[in-house]
């Protein structure tokens, strides 16, 4: 049994699970043939997800090596409890290959922040509905319609919104759609002067990022709404290893 915690969370958002397993010297070793006058190893693995259960059989080559030993490590009942717990759970998927770095946000990342600012924006909706018909002011529906407009346009990003930022040889490629339609901004990688975060909001104590890209003195934000501070640091850390490796 390995908890969720203990896996190794790839850049591309899945999984990684570690499995480290004593085997006793008495067991035979894999034989090369055909089924039924081979040994055959096979792990099966299991795990409970939303949906249907993730089920999956592998055929697992065992052999015997210089490194094998007739009795189990001190630590056997700890082997399987592979790697260290991750840091944090990417919310940016990102995808390496030789001479391009992507990275990318999809929309809804932040379920209980979308929630709160949905629910949020029904109550003020509702406030300015009741404006229009009440003896207030002419004035006060219309300013609070206004800034409607603002928190309607943020729900329907929150909730549709997504970023992809490409950076391909000298070229940095910043993509925001809502629903398939938005725009794309270019720029050279020899314009860019510094990658850095910086907080956009805060819910009760905890800060929200978004990392910013600075040229040509001025400075474009890619990835908004990032609570973890560690995630924003690996990603700036990616792309200034990426220009300096094309320089």
């Amino acid at each position: 049994m390995i908890a969720q915690d203990r896996m190794m969370i790839e850049r591309d958002g899945t999984y990684a699970v570690p499995i480290k397993v004593w085997v006793p010297r008495e067991c035979e070793a894999s034989t090369p043939g055909s089924p039924p006058d081979r040994y055959e190893w096979e792990l099966t693995t299991k795990a409970a997800v939303s949906g249907i259960d993730f089920g999956a059989q592998f055929t697992v080559p065992m052999f015997e090596t210089d490194e094998s030993v007739d009795e189990p490590p001190a630590n056997v009942e700890e082997l399987s409890l592979g790697t260290e717990p991750q840091p944090y759970h990417p919310t940016i998927l990102v995808t390496e290959s030789a001479g391009s770095l992507k990275m990318q946000a999809p929309p809804r990342r932040n379920v209980s922040v979308l929630f709160s600012f949905t629910f949020f924006w029904i109550i003020w909706t509702a406030v300015c509905v009741g404006l229009f018909y009440s003896d207030a002011p002419l004035l006060f529906p219309i300013v609070f319609s206004l800034f409607n407009l603002f928190l309607t346009y943020g729900v329907v990003w929150s909730w549709f919104g997504s970023v992809a930022v490409h950076f391909e040889h000298d070229t940095a490629t910043i993509e925001k759609t809502i629903l398939g339609f938005g725009r794309r901004n270019f720029i050279n990688l020899n314009d860019i002067s510094n990658v850095d975060m910086h907080v956009t909001m805060q819910s009760g104590n905890k800060p929200y990022y978004a990392l910013r890209i600075h040229h040509n003195s001025t400075s474009t934000n890619t990835f908004g709404g990032l609570g973890n501070k560690d995630e924003v640091e690996d990603l700036i850390k990616l792309i200034e290893d990426y220009i300096a490796e094309q320089h």
